[in-house]
């Protein structure tokens, strides 16, 4: 019995974990245990029910007295998540599964934590000691700092390759965060300015965007081939940049007095793809088409913009949620009777998961 979702012809696998709500906000907010089933790494919503307990097999990961929280998984079915050593909410370690058993890469005393895994099996996370932290990369044999230098570090992304991007910043000195690329071999720093650079995104060619923060403005920048490019430049507030494997990138522009924009540069030009009143964040596949989530859940087919069907129980529009290159969109909605259920939506029909 299976709850598949094909993936541009893969089958893939869901990881996710169970919470253990209690009375504190640390008990409210941890995870109990980690589970592996197979579906679509698209519903990457797993603290909702996702199938009829009948139409899959679930396995357990992790138990004991132990936190796994954040799970990441790979197309090859590899899972990273943090988690803590029996409990402690100050000791926080990297693992991994790779389909036959747990590997433990980190035993410090540091915070380790924002991990990410590539379908090619690498590994990156960050640590976080006092205000300061270093970038770790396991490679499946062995693991390397690829940082030096005492800075606060926010992991961005990594590709298959092994590119790793992140913000570097001096905590004591605002406007201090700049981004900084590493290929493998150094660490390159992409900016050099009086601005926060933060929030960078990186694909698989090496391309990255981020946004460049000037309180109250924030502008978007695309760096290829050693040349950054500054897409846009204006007093609006432009934020959560994202790019896809073909160079397309997408964001939103905060517009004064009130009002939002999603924009879309398809490597040429930027073009305003939708306004509206609230957002809150935004998907893009490898076609350059866009789900997002503002007054309403919408999507861009690279033609037009449709609005996903409202629902009785919706609470509000999510924040979580995804898009696969089959325009296919998962996302959670409430019954109002206590339970959360995932939905799929394609080619405007909506069936529940």
């Amino acid at each position: 019995m299976r709850c598949d979702l094909q993936v541009n012809g893969y089958w893939a696998r869901f990881a996710w974990v169970t919470t253990s709500w209690g009375i504190s906000a640390l008990t409210r907010l941890r995870f109990s245990a980690l589970f592996l089933l197979p579906i679509s790494v698209l519903t990457l919503l797993g603290l909702l029910s996702v199938c009829h307990a009948e139409d899959f097999s679930v396995f357990r990961l992790t138990q004991g007295p132990y936190v796994g929280a954040y799970p990441q998984i790979n197309e090859r079915g590899l899972v990273a998540w943090e988690g803590t050593v029996n409990t402690d909410p100050d000791h926080w370690e990297i693992y991994v599964y790779d389909g036959t058993g747990i590997t433990q890469l980190t035993d410090n005393e540091l915070y380790d934590l924002n991990v990410r895994i590539t379908d090619s099996g690498l590994v990156v996370w960050q640590t976080l000691e006092g205000q300061y932290g270093h970038l770790f990369l396991y490679d499946g044999t062995g693991t390397a700092r690829i940082t030096t230098g005492e800075a606060r570090r926010i992991l961005g992304d990594v590709n298959d390759r092994g590119d790793v991007v992140w913000s570097e910043c001096d905590p004591l000195v605002p406007g201090s965060c700049e981004i900084v690329l590493y290929d493998g071999i150094a660490a390159l720093p992409l900016t050099e300015n009086s601005y926060d650079d933060i929030e960078p995104r990186l694909n698989n060619s090496g391309q990255v965007v981020w946004r460049s923060a000037d309180d109250p403005r924030a502008d978007i920048f695309f760096h290829e081939g050693g040349v950054t490019t500054r897409l846009t430049d204006d007093s609006h507030r432009d934020r959560s940049p994202q790019i896809n494997d073909n160079g397309v990138a997408a964001w939103y522009r905060l517009d004064d007095p009130e009002g939002v924009t999603l924009l879309l540069f398809d490597g040429s030009d930027i073009a305003e793809i939708a306004v509206d009143d609230v957002w809150k964040t935004c998907k893009l596949n490898e076609a350059g088409h866009i789900a997002w989530s503002g007054s309403e859940m919408s999507f861009y087919n690279g033609v037009e913009v449709v609005a996903l069907p409202e629902y009785e129980y919706w609470v509000h529009p999510p924040t979580y949620f995804d898009i696969n290159d089959r325009d296919h969109v998962v996302f959670p909605s409430h019954t109002g009777e206590g339970t959360d259920q995932i939905r799929e939506w394609e080619d405007e029909n909506v069936t529940f998961i």
